[in-house]
């Protein structure tokens, strides 16, 4: 082989990968997020209005733990239910300020223990909930078609009858609300629509139902199939206008409501929304950290401050990278990756001047936050690159050193040409809908790569990197002409699609429900490509 050679097919690579990445980019780079998405039209309102929030309830005991006081009522549920509510304070301090925490779906006010004793040792009111997830009828689905037969309409009803159950017990001037997960939903609609509540924290609850479904989240875990979404049950639309201070604490790498550039930065807009991004976390795994974000939180809600959330950061989006410059004594963590599905998100701190970051050849994605806290100052992408571009050069020249391969293309017949198709298209395989889950979604690998990064990180990076893995094998393949490395470009479609089949599948086993999902697309092509190398057996010899 001549050096010219080399230095085409050298030339071929980069331009396949470059266009490959790009390609993978532009497909599944951020959405501009629709008026639906984040408007509320009003036509849920009145499912909420007419809750009766009259409580009914009888004392059920007193307790003394160290200096601590536990009081415990039993409460009328809004199903008939018997809710189980619990009540610390501080022995002789009659404090002003309550929190009630709300737990997970499946979980119950046990798990919010520790929490509950921290905050109250801060001189707060801490009221936790029993929030059953079962009836006499059986387990109460997280969400429902019929918004009132719900666990969070249930959980959000009882939220709104313990407010008022406090308030007649106890002389309150603020009562704010945590949650977590579907907890943190309820409590988002519960403070949008109880005037009563001055805050809420949520924690890993976002909302924005479809579109994690869509994205193969274990949301589908949770439901029956598409028709149990009722987007009254949504906060996520109701969040742009929010009137009330919310905290929205998330993983960078939430498995349950995949984080979404263009909500984010919609929703940062909204100066009574703060959100606290921890790097390298995901829905079930957020640290210890919280804790002090939340209480760093709920003390400027006391003092009335709205320093929580102000950095003082300038930041320039050129469309090819952003410029960040750092004012005063402020701390700043930039998060920064290839706009690309599954890529790992990487972190860099600023505490004085300038820096430019810039992903030259493929789209990028930032968020910047605030280093001692995390929370959202921008949330922002660059669509331009001149990847896309320097691949499209760099495929011309490579056409021109290296022109047997037009001369080999006039000799090929049509079936011989769809088999040329079948394995080019093979090279963005990850892009296409891989995994149909029967009336859930219709993901492709990039998708399920993002979503379970924290689950199987080394299926996620196989996916990933195959964006320059199957480049490099169909150039050896072609040239070449090697059966082994033809397996090997098969192969790796096969075994990522089954292996993420099989994820979805197990996961499933230890939810509520096990989404059918069926390998499309991504195996579709593998099959045809082995039919029409059975028909072409001479094509690649052994």
């Amino acid at each position: 082989m001549n050096v010219q050679i080399l230095i085409a097919r050298v030339l071929l690579v980069i331009a396949l990968i470059l266009i490959v990445i790009n390609i993978a980019s532009y497909s599944s780079s951020p959405e501009i997020i629709g008026q639906a998405l984040l408007e509320n039209n009003g036509s849920c309102n009145i499912v909420f209005e007419e809750i009766n929030r009259t409580a009914e309830y009888r004392f059920g005991g007193k307790s003394l733990s160290g200096t601590r006081i536990e009081t415990w009522y039993y409460m009328k549920g809004c199903r008939g239910e018997e809710i189980y509510v619990r009540v610390y304070r501080i022995q002789g301090h009659t404090p002003k300020h309550a929190i009630i925490l709300i737990h997970d779906y499946g979980s119950n006010y046990l798990s919010l223990t520790s929490l509950a004793l921290n905050l109250v040792d801060e001189k707060y009111l801490v009221v936790t909930l029993d929030l059953p997830y079962y009836d006499l009828t059986g387990r109460i689905k997280v969400l429902s078609k019929e918004p009132m037969s719900s666990w969070i309409y249930t959980a959000t009803c009882n939220i709104m009858k313990a407010v008022t159950l406090i308030q007649k017990e106890y002389d309150l001037d603020k009562i704010g609300l945590l949650g977590i997960s579907f907890g943190g939903i309820a409590a988002l609609l519960a403070t949008y629509y109880d005037e009563r509540i001055d805050y809420v924290v949520s924690i890993g609850g976002l909302g924005g139902y479809v579109e994690s479904i869509e994205k193969a989240s274990i949301l589908n875990y949770y439901i029956e199939g598409i028709e149990d979404i009722n987007n009254c049950l949504d906060p996520l639309p109701l969040m742009k206008n929010i009137k009330k201070d919310v905290l929205l604490i998330m993983g960078s790498n939430d498995e349950v409501f995949p984080l979404d550039t263009n909500t984010l930065a919609e929703l940062v807009r909204n100066k009574h929304i703060s959100i606290s991004i921890v790097p390298n976390s995901g829905h079930f795994r957020i640290p210890s950290l919280w804790e002090k974000v939340i209480h760093e939180f709920i003390t400027s809600r006391e003092l009335n401050s709205n320093g929580f959330g102000e950095s003082d950061v300038d930041v320039e989006n050129t469309g090819f990278d952003i410029l960040v410059e750092v004012n005063g004594n402020s701390s700043i963590l930039v998060m920064h990756r290839p706009s690309i599905p599954g890529y790992p998100w990487s972190t860099s701190n600023l505490s004085s001047g300038k820096a430019r970051f810039t992903y030259l050849l493929v789209p990028g994605e930032y968020f910047i936050l605030k280093g001692d806290n995390y929370v959202l100052c921008k949330a922002l992408y660059t669509r331009e690159s001149y990847g896309l571009i320097i691949g499209l050069i760099l495929f011309i020249i490579w056409l021109i050193l290296d022109r047997r391969i037009l001369m080999s293309l006039r000799r090929l017949n049509w079936l011989e040409i769809i088999y040329g198709i079948v394995l080019v298209l093979l090279l963005t395989y990850p892009l296409y809908p891989a995994i149909w889950g029967v009336d859930r979604f219709h993901a492709s690998l990039l998708q399920i790569a993002e979503t379970y990064l924290t689950y199987l990180p080394f299926v996620t990076y196989l996916i990933t990197y195959s964006l320059y893995i199957q480049p490099i094998l169909f150039t050896y393949m072609i040239f070449r002409r090697s059966r082994k490395i033809y397996m090997l470009y098969l192969a790796l479609p096969i075994f990522t699609t089954v292996t993420s089949t099989t994820l979805i599948l197990f996961l499933g086993s230890r939810f509520y429900y096990t989404p059918i999902t069926i390998p499309t697309i991504p195996l579709l092509l593998v099959v045809v490509a082995m039919v029409m190398d059975y028909i072409f057996s001479e094509t690649i010899p052994s």
